[in-house]
């Protein structure tokens, strides 16, 4: 009896030895979603460069008013690594006689150079308020927002 468990064993462990463990398949990653930004009407100066770096860019939406107007200075969310200007919906805003600037920045994995990283974005963000404080102060209210002073 002894020989025919042992042979029943052997067996047993020779046919488990041969058939391959299958390995848990990695669930399948989503491809991800393709960013959808909300319509907007053209902006009244789009793409305007504030500084040197190809994202130091600024879009203008100018409410429509007789007089000066309130302005939205609107500063993307994504963490400094992620997002666009275009992700605000500007027309609530101009309704209600507000004007909307928005502006692109750096990421901090396109300042390495800078040491934190971060220092890039919140630079680049500083530097653009600062470009459309200087472009209110001259008078410029959009019409030429790339004019020179």
């Amino acid at each position: 009896m002894k020989p025919i468990l042992t042979l029943l064993l052997l067996t047993s462990l020779a046919l488990a030895a041969e058939t391959p463990v299958k390995k848990a398949e990695a669930p399948k990653k989503a491809a991800p979603a393709k960013k959808v930004y909300p319509k907007n009407p053209a902006p009244t100066a789009a793409n305007v460069k504030y500084g040197e770096f190809e994202r130091n860019v600024l879009d203008f939406w100018q409410a429509k008013s007789d007089k000066p107007t309130p302005l939205l200075f609107f500063i993307h969310g994504g963490g400094w690594r992620a997002g666009d200007k275009a992700g605000i919906t500007v027309e609530p805003y101009l309704k209600a006689g507000i004007s909307v600037v928005s502006i692109n920045y750096r990421y901090i994995s396109q300042a390495q150079d800078v040491v934190p990283p971060v220092k890039a974005p919140l630079h680049d963000a500083a530097r653009a308020l600062q470009f459309v404080r200087s472009r209110a102060i001259c008078g410029c209210s959009g019409k030429d927002p790339t004019m020179d002073r």
